[in-house]
């Protein structure tokens, strides 16, 4: 597909709590593949044409 595009500013993605700032962009993949999951589910139900039998 697509590239993946990050909607925040990257540094947003790099948790500051934590010293590990691949944490913060696992999370930020794990949100982006959601949010893309959503996105095909929806497009999916919106291609379907539910034709009665």
């Amino acid at each position: 597909m697509g590239k993946i595009k990050l909607t925040k500013p990257r540094d947003s993605y790099l948790s500051k709590d934590t010293k590990k700032p691949e944490e913060g962009l696992r999370k930020a993949l794990a949100e982006v593949r959601s949010e893309r999951k959503r996105r095909d589910k929806a497009l999916l139900r919106a291609h379907t044409v539910v034709r009665p039998a």
